[in-house]
């Protein structure tokens, strides 16, 4: 391994990493994603785009400075932009969900009205019904979260020390095992899960969603069926532009990667171009439209660098098995023995490597964590918590809480929550809200058998006295309403 040869190979990989790095960076910016959604990109992301753009007109005249801390300060600078705008996006998402299932609820309770009054209730069916379900969950974490989910559609009859009991044992259970900056981080996105709190900033970069939300919410009560189907049709359209915005946002945190290891890596301009004409054509290119704002050309810099990406990772990939295989194949002191430029070269690849297949999620999770214990850190949820239920209804307190089960795995044994669900069905008093609980107890428990027999089976022979397929929402208004459970 520690010869001359070798050590020409990983410098030349390192070379070819290098310009792959700017073909993609070249690639991404010529594509102007954001000229081709549908949707209004919001200003605080339009800012991030134009500072990469700035940011790579610049790299000619870093790449001739040995001091480049101000530049990698810059780019540390917009990466925190793009981690503030994807956890915003992302509560923006929430507050879509979390209304959204509160329209469900009222679309149910409207539907159910056209059911047959003379129906009898049958607590003691649909007990039966979920004592069966859950005795064939395993007992992992998968089979929490199946109890979680149905524990979810519940009426909520908890005290508040039962919930802070239950939401503190919930977590200990999701965390265990977990790093403590990642469990810290989880917990945290929970707050998120539980009451998106965003109204400002949202508002601000989607003005026409946020304040139609907001009437949505406070009407209601008013909509009939066909207005309870728009909005929940307007609300999955919302969560398709807001995850398009986040895609286009996870393109500028690659790109902000690229301009990264291009600091770091790329010695001078001579190192990066080393007489290949064509990638000095295209970054040259590119810069003049950046510059110029002429993009007549932009669409051919595109294509050529698609074809260039293409091309060379055929040349670069042998190199990198060949070499990839040498290193796994080494003893630790095969390793020690190498020399010391080979080691350099090694870690150089390795940290290309790595960075080029960062992602923007993996980064939002790190960016949340901290250095509090996990007690702390649940703590801290159940403020959260108590503070945004402090000035609510009744009604509005129990529903968020209820929703908010299905993300934590539930901590209760098998006995104990079919003796929950038995008393949370005999607590209900309005007999179309206990139609509508059974109904989305049966979604659970038929969707279960049907994988269980490989056919569907709508009758569990449970006694019930009900024709459990009556009871699935299915309004035939073509609208996956299945996208409001929070997944």
């Amino acid at each position: 391994m520690n010869t001359p040869e070798t050590e020409k190979k990983l410098v030349k990989l390192v070379e070819y990493k290098i310009k792959d790095t700017l073909l993609n960076l070249i690639y991404d910016l010529a594509e102007d994603p954001a000229s081709k959604v549908e949707y209004i990109v919001p200003s605080s992301i339009l800012e991030i785009k134009a500072d990469i753009e700035k940011a790579y007109a610049d790299l000619e005249n870093i790449l001739e400075e040995t001091d480049r801390k101000k530049y990698e300060d810059n780019l540390n600078t917009i990466t925190k932009s793009i981690i503030k705008c994807g956890l915003n996006l992302n509560k923006y998402i929430s507050y879509n969900e979390q209304l959204g299932e509160k329209l469900l609820l009222a679309f149910k309770l409207n539907d159910i009205q056209n059911f047959n009054t003379s129906i009898p209730l049958n607590n003691k069916g649909v007990s039966d019904t979920i004592k069966g379900y859950v005795s064939t969950l395993s007992d992992d974490l998968e089979g929490r979260f199946a109890m979680a989910e149905l524990i979810s559609v519940l009426p909520f009859r908890m005290t508040r020390e039962r919930f802070s009991d239950y939401i503190t044992k919930a977590v200990s259970i999701l965390t265990k095992d977990l790093p403590n900056e990642f469990a810290n981080a989880c917990i945290d996105r929970l707050k998120d899960m539980f009451f998106s709190d965003c109204g400002n900033d949202f508002n601000a970069d989607f003005p026409l969603m946020h304040q139609k939300l907001e009437a949505t919410a406070e009407a209601i009560g008013e909509l009939d069926k066909d207005g309870i189907t728009e909005a929940l049709e307007d609300i999955d359209g919302n969560t398709e532009a807001i995850h398009n915005i986040y895609s286009l946002l996870s393109v500028y945190f690659n790109d902000v990667i690229y301009l990264q290891i291009l600091s770091m890596f790329a010695v001078d301009s001579e190192f990066l171009f080393n007489n290949d004409m064509i990638l000095k054509d295209l970054y040259y290119s590119l810069k003049d439209v950046i510059t110029t704002k002429d993009t007549s050309l932009l669409e051919d810099i595109f294509e050529r660098t698609e074809n260039e990406i293409s091309e060379r990772f055929d040349l670069s990939k042998p190199i990198e098995n060949e070499l990839t295989e040498k290193i796994k194949s080494m003893t630790d002191e095969e390793y020690d023995s190498l020399s010391m430029d080979t080691k350099t070269a090694v870690n150089v690849n390795n940290t290309i490597s790595q960075m080029f297949y960062r992602e923007l999620d993996e980064q939002l999770m790190l960016s949340r964590g901290s250095a509090s214990d996990v007690s702390q850190m649940t703590e801290s949820l159940l403020t959260y918590i108590n503070e945004k239920t402090e000035s609510l209804t009744n009604s509005e307190r129990k529903h968020l809480k209820q929703n908010f089960l299905k993300h934590i795995p539930c901590p209760m044994s098998k006995e104990e929550l079919c003796d929950y669900c038995s008393y949370a069905l005999d607590g209900i008093n309005d007999r179309n809200l206990s139609l509508v609980t059974y109904g989305s107890i049966f979604q659970i428990t038929d969707k279960a058998a049907e994988e269980i027999n490989k056919q569907h089976h709508h009758s569990h022979n449970c006694s019930c006295g009900h024709d459990h397929h009556d009871h699935d929402h299915n309004c035939s208004c073509g609208h996956d309403h299945k996208s409001h459970n929070h997944n």
